[in-house]
């Protein structure tokens, strides 16, 4: 860990994800994967629903991707340092001012060939139902001009319920959470991949709909 700074950037994504597979074993999480990632060597836009900070992992142990996530983050346990060293972009979400700085980063990093991957709902749900998306940090992939890619997260019980534990909602803590999923015997993670979005022709309002309708039709 304490050399994980100095590692190249390949070599820091082949540590996130053994750890973000470790992780998920160690809470009994199983994926399920419907669909198909679209790794065509150009960088992407990941756009998805978000649950819970097990979102973090899941994706790290799927694809390559740079996270853009709320500053709070940066104080969770483990989590919140492995973040901070695997690049993820911070932003705090009551200052206005840092939306249009942000956009410019997320843009810069995808032309310099990143996956940035983005929860447009601004905080978590319950995960029954996508919340409206905030289309700000979106001009990025139009200014970019790269592809977007919708995914949807589930967690689900093995009768294909909706599994609650892994919730991170407001009330709740970190190890509120943790300590529920510990008292679940397995969840299923489920991953959708949804055709990818050219953005030509789409403003970030059009985009942040057309994603949205995508992402809430796995619900």
């Amino acid at each position: 860990m304490c050399l994980f700074p100095f590692l190249t950037e390949k070599r820091k994504w082949i540590c996130s994800r053994a750890w973000s597979i470790c992780v998920l074993k160690s809470l009994n999480i199983r994926k399920r994967i419907k669909g198909k990632n679209y790794d065509n060597g150009k960088s992407i836009l990941i756009v998805s629903n978000h649950i819970s900070w097990v979102d973090i992992p899941l994706m790290l142990s799927l694809v390559r991707v740079t996270f853009l996530s709320k500053s709070e983050i940066k104080k969770w346990p483990l989590l919140g340092y492995l973040a901070s060293k695997a690049g993820t972009v911070f932003i705090d979400r009551s200052k206005i001012t840092e939306i249009k700085s942000v956009t410019k980063k997320i843009t810069t990093l995808i032309n310099q060939g990143k996956n940035i991957l983005l929860f447009p709902e601004g905080t978590t749900s319950k995960g029954d139902a996508v919340l409206p998306f905030h289309a700000s940090f979106l001009q990025s992939a139009i200014d970019a001009k790269c592809q977007v890619l919708p995914v949807s997260i589930r967690y689900l019980k093995s009768d294909n319920k909706p599994d609650y534990a892994p919730a991170y909602i407001e009330g709740l803590s970190f190890l509120d959470t943790l300590f529920n999923l510990a008292k679940t015997r397995q969840v299923v993670a489920e991953v959708q991949y949804h055709e990818l979005i050219n953005v030509s022709n789409l403003n970030r309002r059009d985009l942040a709909k057309l994603l949205h309708h995508k992402i809430q039709s796995a619900f």
